[in-house]
């Protein structure tokens, strides 16, 4: 390809910085791939970014001030990154915050005390003086740490003191006893993911660095399934759920990434990670299936970063460079929100522009607990301390050296660490309080939960060692450890199937499906049921993208429904009055529309902050619908308004006088809607403000309509009438046996509908309304799961009924 078609100087620099339209950066990369020149000017173009970004570098003097600040978040973020730079690269200063660790331990565990009216008088005498510095003019960071230090060493000497006085009446006090020194690095190395569930095949799978193999067991007999060679040193692994994969980092010379194929247990590639410098950690998105790898480099002058590879072709798709050199990285159930941990810090950045969004107590290992609270296991002293930020906040210790942390389905969170001689599990509460704890004889360094056996495993390198669950030989007893590498290694011919999912319900009935909540039963053939606990009915569900179901229940109460685990979170409790129409989920905001007062709640994400919003044209709205950049459209009278979640700011669009009746989004971002007082059909394309009519007669008024994954519209009446129009034509017409209430779309993006009336309900493919499945007529709405679970809101009781895929 010759140059006159390369690729400017301003297109490379607007690809390095995302602000490409999506079009122009498709193609844009796709040039990137077939030529060589570009791709050499983009790599210098991102060596200069990241000189560019590289904190400036500080003496250890001013170095130790910003630590000591950062540790008090005190410090501004670019403050913050320049300390973090420096410690990074020098174990002297890294020492010194040790230390302000242990100081902080000390503190805490001191006994109450009141100091003397003498030390009080010191200490206030102290701000004093710098008060009146202040007037004169700020001296400096430097200088405000050195005073604040005096009066921290004043009052703790005389808490000290107070401390070892004998109280009044009692006897003989104790001297305190020195805290334990704070653990080595060491532990971070144990934070590396090893140990994986795959719930798709119920296989647990196990890394071991130093024979080059994947160990595969079943979940639940813990039987041997395969050894899988994969050679190199894999140190880390990582789940592609909806591909059925797993991912293996390679961290021998060669850096690699390996593939292997969730169903047959064999290689399917092997790929060297491009990068200059050296990967620590892979994370999977689950919304698309992009890879994170985080990058740190030997050189103090190049910034660590996090590198988004595409999920299939394994190629670069973005460098970004990040605060934190992680030793371990974890993404959040919707792949929004990224942990970056690190012995120093652990810092939380949204997932697909790496801006921060806050910062915690560095550690050995973090999660994201069920209700997307944040927690992070560090060492404290001889033994651990789990922090908790987000829904609650608490913090909590625990003896022990830390190991490992995840979150469990239920809520809370489960701490895996050394007693010495044996390992132990903690298992804690969302809000932090140790609930019970477990003995295993294996002291491990990775921990994983299976919900449908209640199953701990904890790897380590003598091998696994199982807590709890069917199998085991006594409670808190680990069953018998098996060796790494034991089993011959099977061919490609040989290797065993993975086994099938757990079966939970016993007899002649079908088997408990994966991906489905615990607490949920066989209704009847192909359909389950989940009761929700001191829940209201539901009555409006959300429509949108796969990830938590939202939707209102009869107590006016928006809540998020973990559909993995069954778990209710009530977000916001909306008032009594309000009478909620619909409810529109978009990928950074949800819209609970109130058509009595004129309101709209709109929930940011991922914080689920909640703000209502007076539009005066909500009471008369017909149809409302979202656009993929979350823009908010509403038909008003004869007109149709948008409104934008992030200025809220609404205008109107110039799409023509029309008496629209219902309302479609595609992936393109158009506006699909309905003229009901003509019987038409238009499209809007805002791009270029034109419209797009063509006929569609019909008896009744169209209810619902959706854009499948093929570009194909699909309108459906309460008349019972369903159309599909393709390239603006009508494509096809079907007469079902009740009126259209909903369409939705699955996983795939395929169209479903739901049609009730007072006789009953059904709900089938839009392609096959013959296979229709009969349901109840108290029905409120149609939603999909990621795993094409189709859920049913039932509005006569507080729970949904669960259709599974192939049953249907």
């Amino acid at each position: 390809m010759g140059r006159s078609t390369c690729l400017s100087a301003e297109t490379l620099s607007a690809f390095l910085d995302a602000e490409l339209a999506e079009p122009e950066r498709r193609d844009a990369q796709q040039h990137l791939r077939e030529c060589a020149a570009c791709s050499a000017e983009l790599a210098t173009y991102r060596s200069v970014e990241a000189l560019v970004a590289a904190p400036a570098p500080v003496e250890c003097a001013t170095a130790v001030a910003l630590l000591s600040a950062r540790h008090d978040r005190e410090l501004t973020q670019d403050e913050a990154l320049v300390a973090e730079a420096h410690a990074a690269t020098c174990l002297s200063c890294r020492s010194d915050l040790a230390a302000f660790d242990g100081l902080d331990v000390a503190i805490a565990g001191l006994p109450v005390a009141i100091p003397s009216t003498k030390v009080d008088a010191a200490i206030a005498a102290l701000v004093d003086r710098e008060t009146v510095r202040s007037r004169r003019g700020r001296r400096g960071l430097v200088a405000g740490l050195a005073l604040r230090g005096a009066v921290a060493t004043a009052l703790v000497g005389a808490i000290l003191l107070a401390a070892l006085q004998p109280q009044g009446g009692g006897g003989p006090q104790e001297a305190l006893q020195p805290p334990a020194p704070i653990a080595g690095g060491g532990a971070i190395v144990a934070s590396v993911q090893q140990v994986l569930l795959n719930p798709r095949t119920n296989t647990l799978y196990v890394a071991h660095p130093d024979s080059g193999t994947v160990g595969a067991f079943n979940a639940t007999t813990q039987e041997d399934i395969a050894t899988i060679r994969v050679g190199g040193r894999p140190v880390a692994l990582a789940l592609n759920e909806s591909a059925n994969r797993i991912l293996v980092l390679d961290d021998s010379s060669t850096q690699s990434l390996i593939e292997i194929d969730g169903a047959t247990n064999t290689v399917l590639s092997s790929t060297v990670f491009a990068v200059s410098g050296t990967v620590t950690a892979i994370q999977v998105d689950p919304a698309n299936g992009n890879i994170f790898a985080a990058v740190t480099s030997a050189q103090p002058q190049t910034p660590p970063a996090l590198v988004v590879l595409d999920g299939s072709t394994k190629k670069t798709e973005s460098t970004r460079t990040v605060p934190v050199a992680a030793q371990r990285m974890v993404l959040d159930q919707l792949g929004q929100r990224a942990l970056l941990v690190s012995d120093n810090v652990t810092t939380l950045v949204d997932a697909s522009t790496f801006k921060q969004l806050d910062q915690l107590p560095g550690g050995v290992a973090a999660t994201f607990s069920a209700n997307g609270s944040v927690a992070v296991l560090s060492a404290n002293g001889g033994g651990s301390r789990i922090t908790i930020a987000g829904v609650q906040n608490a913090s909590a210790t625990f003896d022990g050296a830390p190991l490992a942390l995840i979150a469990l389905p239920q809520g809370g969170y489960a701490a895996l660490v050394d007693d010495g001689t044996t390992g132990r599990i903690v298992e804690l509460s969302a809000d932090g309080t140790v609930v019970k704890t477990a003995t295993v004889s294996l002291v491990g360094h990775d921990l994983t939960y299976n919900a449908k056996t209640k199953q701990y495993a904890v790897a380590g390198d003598r091998g696994l060692a199982y807590v709890g669950g069917p199998a085991a030989a006594a409670p808190n007893t680990p069953s018998a450890v098996p060796t790494p590498g034991a089993s011959t290694p099977p061919s490609a011919a040989t290797t065993p199937a993975a086994p099938a999912p757990v079966a939970a319900i016993p007899g002649p009935q079908v088997e408990k499906q994966a991906a489905l909540p615990e607490a949920a039963t066989l209704a009847w053939k192909g359909m389950y049921r989940l009761d929700l606990v001191d829940r209201g009915n539901p009555t409006v569900v959300g429509r949108g993208r796969a990830g938590h179901l939202w939707y209102v229940d009869s107590a006016n109460r928006l809540t998020a429904l973990d559909t993995l685990t069954g778990d209710a979170f009530t977000i916001a409790q909306l008032p009594r009055a309000a009478t909620i129409r619909s409810v529109e989920v978009g990928t950074s905001f949800v819209y609970a529309i109130d058509v009595s007062t004129s309101v709209v709640y709109v929930v940011s994400l991922p914080s689920e902050k909640v703000t209502p919003v007076k539009l005066p044209f909500v009471k008369s709205s017909e149809a409302v619908t979202i656009t993929p950049d979350d823009t908010l459209w509403f038909a008003v009278a004869d007109q149709i308004l948008r409104f934008d979640p992030r200025t809220s700011l609404w205008e109107a669009a110039n799409v023509g006088l029309y008496s629209v009746g219902a309302m479609a989004s595609d992936s393109a971002g158009r506006v699909w809607f309905t003229d009901e007082a003509h019987d038409k059909i238009a499209l809007y394309d805002r791009r270029n403000h034109s419209v797009t009519e063509m006929p569609l007669p019909r008896k009744g008024a169209v209810t619902s309509m959706v854009v499948d994954a093929s570009g194909t519209l699909w309108a459906g009446t309460d008349a019972g009438e369903l159309f599909a129009i393709r390239s603006g034509q009508l494509a096809g017409t079907t007469l079902l046996a009740r009126p259209v209430l909903e369409l939705a779309l699955d996983a795939r993006g395929n169209a479903w509908f739901l049609g009730s009336d007072a006789r009953g309900g059904t709900f089938g493919q839009v392609q096959g309304p013959a296979s229709a499945q009969i349901v109840p007529a108290s029905i409120a709405g149609l939603w999909f799961d990621a795993g094409g679970h189709a859920w049913l809101a039932d509005r006569s009781s507080a729970g949904f009924f669960i259709a599974v895929p192939g049953a249907r």
